[in-house]
């Protein structure tokens, strides 16, 4: 119980200077968690990370209704430029740092920089929201889609190298977004996609 107090302390603590100095609040607590873990000797219990696991899944979701593909289908080329460019420039400036710079193992170098160059939709969406009045503009919604290209990417990459699913698996799910974007198929020739790629689970 004490543990679950602090927690919710340095929650409601982080939130507070958000909101005095018109911070982004997922930045505020994000730092808080850190500062928390550092200076502050307690175990995390099960009950916050199942609660931190439905609030992500939660944002996740209601990012994902503020997608227009109606936009993004007008825009793909600005869309997919801005995606695309937000993750490469970044993996390779990381990959290069990692590697030459810090002399990291290959394997930890790959994975270090896979993780610094992801661009978290959990912490730019709310970033929009609170800088927007709470609704999002035709930028903000350009912006959101294309930090949701660089997420894809991401994905793709975590698939590829880190994952036991194949290859073909990996890059289903941005295929189906562009199917989507550029020609709004339906959920049934979704549904004939899926099965024609169902054997690629069984490939390690």
């Amino acid at each position: 119980m004490k543990d679950i107090i602090v927690v919710l302390g340095f929650i409601l603590l982080g939130s507070f200077i958000a909101a005095e100095l018109g911070i982004a609040t997922s930045i505020v607590i994000l730092l808080s968690g850190i500062i928390a873990h550092y200076t502050v000797s307690f175990d995390a219990p099960g009950i916050i990370e199942v609660l931190a696991n439905i609030g992500l899944l939660t944002l996740l979701y209601v990012a994902g209704l503020e997608i227009d593909f109606d936009l993004m289908r007008e825009e793909l080329k600005t869309t997919f430029i801005m995606g695309f460019s937000a993750i490469i420039y970044l993996f390779g400036a990381v990959l290069i740092l990692t590697t030459f710079f810090l002399g990291f193992e290959p394997y930890t170098a790959l994975l270090a920089t896979i993780a610094l160059s992801a661009t978290s939709i959990a912490v730019i969406y709310p970033i929009l929201r609170s800088r927007e009045g709470g609704d999002l503009d035709k930028n903000g919604k350009l912006i959101l889609s294309s930090a949701m290209i660089a997420e894809l990417c991401t994905i793709c990459i975590w698939g590829v190298f880190f994952s036991d699913f194949s290859i073909m698996l990996t890059f289903l799910l941005p295929l189906c977004l562009y199917l989507h974007s550029r020609f709004h198929l339906s959920a049934e020739r979704y549904s004939l996609i899926l099965k024609a790629t169902s054997w690629s689970l069984s490939l390690k």
